[in-house]
């Protein structure tokens, strides 16, 4: 993607040709805003650390913490209670895992094409993607630095109605029914919206971004479209009224990014400062942050939730780690090979994201397969590839590479 400056701020800053950035599935906006924090608070340059294996005790209770090498990853775990503290006072009910799957061998190789794009467009990135990687959403960027929403329905391009300058979808479900957010023209902030049977609607509520939606329409987001004030919220539907989820005291403010099939909501409270998860009985509670290097993590979010595999980033000092946790347990796995965090994870636990040189890394119970991308002058750049979806098979990757041009463009892995 671009030449490194203190590993992210203008890093992350460059293949957007300082166009301002919306949410995808990784979020650049807050990729952004991460190298800058940790610019800010760097005084020495990064090391990759290893990180401690288990019998940790995290945030009030003893939770396995683990470095993924090669070793098992089992399914959610429903007999044990969830680990850390608590946003309620009862007894956590037992929960089940929404989706059975069945064991898959994990793919061995992965090979790279070019999304096709509407004519006269090339620079484009992938937002999002359904469960089986049939259906594909991102946007492409336009020569008069305006954006324009796509959708890909089995390696065919679409143009999507929506207006603005900045529009975006964040997911979509395996019927094509696709979430995210639109500036209408003039006018102030995002606002929801949910795309259907060829049109898109406005969410109700006001301003704000829709993050994840379920197979059963249920959908997460923010109310608002200012950090400082925004609220995580849940859509029973696309025509429901949109319902605010609580917060813990001390906390004013969070975001709800996505959201599990059977309504379990994952986000993080103020600005990054606690991964969060609302049960769909009403309980909500933090996420145990891990330790690393000794070092219980100062902070982290969560963007992404499948079957009941959450994966997000936390605050390890001047740097950040992936993590992937179990929401069912709390049990967090870090992944330092995967550079600021990962991006995407399937119903089998596998995570795919950037890794620390110019390619991706797809991670499965097996280990690691490596994603390469386009072609790059001298090799290409850190963060130059950025795999952001997964299909529940572990079959399709999609995400942005950039080319020997040093334009993005949206890619597909197919994975056998």
């Amino acid at each position: 993607m671009h030449p490194i400056d203190d590993d992210s701020a203008v890093a992350l800053l460059r293949p957007l040709d300082g166009e301002p950035a919306t949410a995808s599935t990784i979020d650049i906006d807050r990729a952004v805003r991460e190298g800058r924090r940790r610019r800010r608070r760097r005084t020495a340059t990064r090391s990759v650390a290893l990180v401690a294996a288990t019998g940790l005790v995290i945030a009030g209770g003893a939770t396995a913490v683990t470095t993924l090498r090669g070793t098992g990853s089992p399914t959610p775990d429903a007999s044990q209670d969830v680990a850390g503290p608590t946003a309620s006072a009862s007894t956590p009910p037992v929960r089940r895992p929404p989706i059975a799957t069945a064991p898959a061998a994990p793919p061995a190789r992965c090979e790279l094409s070019k999304l096709p794009m509407p004519a006269g467009t090339g620079k484009a990135i992938v937002t999002g993607a359904d469960p089986t990687g049939r259906i594909i959403v991102g946007r492409s960027y336009l020569g008069d630095g305006d954006k324009q929403a796509l959708m890909w329905r089995d390696g065919k391009v679409q143009k999507l109605p929506l207006i603005g300058s900045e529009p975006s979808l964040n997911d979509v479900t395996t019927a094509g029914t696709a979430v995210g957010f639109e500036y209408g023209p003039g006018e102030e902030g995002q606002f929801p919206v949910v795309y259907r049977d060829g049109t898109v609607k406005r969410l109700a509520g006001g301003k704000g971004e829709a993050r994840g939606i379920n197979e059963a329409g249920a959908i997460a987001g923010v109310l608002g479209d200012d950090r400082s004030s925004a609220l995580p919220a849940r859509w029973a539907g696309p025509d429901s009224q949109p319902e605010r989820l609580p917060l813990p005291e001390r906390y004013s403010t969070g975001r709800a990014q996505d959201i599990d099939e059977d309504g379990t909501i994952v986000g993080y409270l103020g600005d990054q400062q606690a991964p969060y998860v609302w049960f769909p009985d009403g309980e909500h509670r933090p996420l145990p942050l891990p330790t690393v290097d000794g070092k219980t993590a100062d902070g982290g979010d969560v963007t992404a939730v499948r079957n009941g595999w959450a994966i997000g980033m936390v605050h390890v000092g001047f740097d950040t780690r992936a993590v992937r946790w179990n929401v069912y347990t709390g049990a967090a796995t870090v992944f330092p090979e995967f550079n600021i965090r990962a991006s995407a994870v399937n119903a089998r636990g596998w995570v795919t994201g950037p890794a620390h040189d110019a390619s991706g890394l797809l991670r499965t119970e097996t280990g690691t397969v490596a994603l390469a991308g386009l072609p790059q002058k001298n090799g290409g750049n850190v963060l130059g590839v950025i795999p952001n979806t997964l299909s529940d098979d572990g079959r399709t990757i999609a995400g942005q590479s950039d080319d020997n041009t040093e334009t993005l463009r949206a890619v597909v892995w197919k994975c056998t």
